[in-house]
């Protein structure tokens, strides 16, 4: 079975620079893992770009020898080439850890893949827009993919700022 851990401990490097090596060295810099996070990854073929995460052994314990635990954002890029919208966003919040997932395609090129840690909603708007505009790209073009139960309000406060959004509400059954 494949389940999804909620986390910022992800990186996305250019599939021709990647090594193992590298990759575990990225995630340390950047995260300081310990030694009780295991270094893995895997290929994102469609954008030439290898996923680099680390996942805690107590997370693999809880799961068998033949499952896969991937990084929620693996599960995020998977939806990325769904839509057909040219400039294309994915966004992700979750109010409990305060950590927002923000994805952003102009075309089928994968521009940004990120995490960032936000105290509350209008955080996570706020680096949603902030990425949208650091990547030259309209606001007001963009569609955005809402991958979580938003509020009216919430959705309300998006429609201001972008070309619309679409719902999609995720199964969370693999989330561990």
């Amino acid at each position: 079975m494949i389940y999804y851990q909620i986390s910022e401990i992800f990186t996305l490097i250019p599939t021709q620079l990647f090594n193992k090596a590298e990759g575990e060295r990225v995630l340390q810099q950047i995260f300081s893992i310990g030694p009780s996070y295991i270094a893995q990854s895997v290929d994102i073929t469609n954008h030439n770009a290898t996923l680099c995460y680390a996942v805690h052994q107590d997370t693999i314990g809880k799961t068998n020898n033949a499952d896969k635990v991937y990084p929620f954002v693996y599960k995020l890029l998977s939806l990325i080439n769904e839509s057909n919208n040219y400039n294309n966003a994915i966004f992700h919040y979750n109010s409990e850890i305060n950590l927002c997932h923000i994805i952003i395609c102009e075309g089928k090129e994968l521009k940004i893949a990120n995490s960032f840690k936000c105290d509350n909603f209008n955080t996570a708007l706020y680096f949603l827009i902030l990425s949208v505009k650091k990547l030259n790209m309209n606001p007001k073009q963009t569609k955005i993919r809402v991958c979580y139960n938003i509020t009216n309000n919430d959705a309300a406060l998006m429609k201001r700022f972008f070309n619309g959004i679409e719902m999609n509400l995720l199964d969370n059954s693999d989330i561990i």
